[in-house]
């Protein structure tokens, strides 16, 4: 067994992941105008996905993109149920998953929109690998599909900040078109991984910059000071030496992230009904912060730990079968 300050290595995006969603309770745990998490989290999945993407057939990253976003949508559905149970309330616009174009507020106590947003981008990205089936030119052309789709996403950005985006602005409404070139940017940041130029590294952070100076709202420019750091991080640092300890809570934080994501304002609603509704003290920020983020965790680890071993006892009864 390793001492707790021994050093071992470390992917580089295990640790940008981890301190995204860190980022991202931190700014609903409070009224700290922080952000950025969010957009890091979209940013890793672009990158993850055309990293998949890499010998697939089309009808495989089809199927992908309806796995990925079952992952999702199916507890954030979950959650919303329940929240419409205890209120006795009911929204359309929730469980249908286009609450994202008419606004942020939300009956369940979790960022829905979300979820919503990424049902929407898989939804059309399954959609053109069907139709359109272009896993040959990814292949053969991986660096100019990569440009060509985030070009793409920014006209589209343009596009309905025009033609849609004012009309629903007063309702904060989050758009699809809106974070796209954050998913497509991820993609551009593989092919250039991929490319081992590491030349283009210092012009991609300042691509990085001014997309997010460009297409980050006026009101949220501070999440590129966030942003911006974590994508650096995570691209100049493929593999990062830690401590154990750092390991160790790094990789649980990053594994336990989708349940974070999905979870932590519920235990925020669970920390306030225990302690009462005291916002404007920063113990009890801090606090429930804490809370939200070890309580999450913990229920990752009973459930992977009981899928364990699950999956372990369901391989032994199929090993006793076959032996009778």
């Amino acid at each position: 067994m390793k001492a707790p300050y021994s050093p071992v290595v470390l992917e580089g995006q295990v640790v940008a992941r981890a301190l995204a969603i860190l980022v991202v309770v931190a700014t609903h745990a409070s009224s700290w105008t922080i952000g950025g998490g969010m957009l890091t989290l979209l940013f890793i999945s672009g990158y993850n996905f055309i990293m998949f993407s890499r010998g697939k057939s089309n009808s495989q990253l089809a199927i992908y993109c309806l796995k990925y976003t079952k992952n999702i949508v199916l507890p954030s559905v979950a959650i919303i149920c329940m929240y419409f149970i205890w209120y006795q309330k009911f929204s359309a616009a929730e469980i249908l998953h286009y609450s994202n174009w008419v606004g942020t507020t939300s009956i369940a106590w979790m960022p829905v929109w979300y979820p919503s947003m990424i049902l929407q981008v898989m939804a059309l990205l399954t959609a053109i690998f069907l139709i359109f089936r272009p896993t040959r030119f990814i292949e053969d052309h991986s660096c100019k599909f990569c440009v060509v789709s985030f070009i793409v996403a920014c006209l589209l950005y343009i596009l309905s900040d025009v033609l849609v985006e004012a009309e629903l602005a007063a309702a904060d409404a989050r758009l699809p078109f809106s974070y796209l070139w954050c998913f497509t940017l991820g993609w551009l940041a593989y092919s250039i991984h991929k490319s081992e130029n590491a030349w283009l590294l210092p012009g991609f952070i300042i691509l990085t910059a001014v997309s997010a100076a460009v297409f980050i709202s006026w009101q949220s420019k501070h999440e590129a000071l966030v942003f911006v750091p974590l994508v650096t991080l995570f691209l100049y640092n493929p593999k990062l030496q830690v401590p154990q300890i750092l390991y160790s809570v790094f990789s649980v934080l990053a594994g336990a992230s989708l349940y974070i994501f999905l979870f932590h304002m519920s235990f925020f609603y669970v920390y306030h009904t225990l302690t009462g509704w005291r916002h404007e003290e920063t113990s009890f920020h801090l606090a429930m912060f804490s809370f939200s983020v070890v309580g999450c965790c913990v229920m990752w680890l009973v459930f992977t730990s009981g899928r364990k071993a699950w999956l372990e006892t369901k391989r032994n009864l199929e090993g006793f079968r076959r032996e009778v």
